[in-house]
């Protein structure tokens, strides 16, 4: 708003809510946007039979299937060869990335 004794600034004017350039008190409004990329982590459980492991071709009958080391081998081949469901919520963005075959944890052996 212009604002000072000038005699030759007319009285519509002074009070019309226009700023001076020189008026160091002009609210100068701005927005800013920010794009993020981010890393979602989705813990998906699991669970296959021996049976499954077999039909898939990555264990045979003839397996000692109490060697745990054996079932562990055979769980990673069957995530790296994308038998497991994906998560998926309908977001192309999120939850259809694939599972990696280095990163999985076996909760229960089923032989207890």
């Amino acid at each position: 708003m212009v604002r000072h004794g000038d005699p030759g600034v007319p009285s519509w004017l002074v009070d019309s809510g226009e700023a001076s350039p020189n008026d160091t008190s002009r609210i100068i409004e701005f927005s800013t946007s920010v794009t993020e990329s981010q890393l979602v982590t989705y813990n998906v459980n699991h669970s296959a039979s021996i049976q499954d492991l077999i039909d898939a071709g990555l264990l045979s009958s003839d397996d000692d299937f109490t060697d745990r080391s054996v079932v562990q081998d055979a769980i990673s081949e069957y995530i790296a060869n994308d038998f497991v469901d994906r998560f998926d919520d309908d977001d192309p963005h999120h939850g259809d990335s694939d599972y990696y075959d280095s990163d999985w944890d076996i909760s229960d052996y089923g032989d207890n």
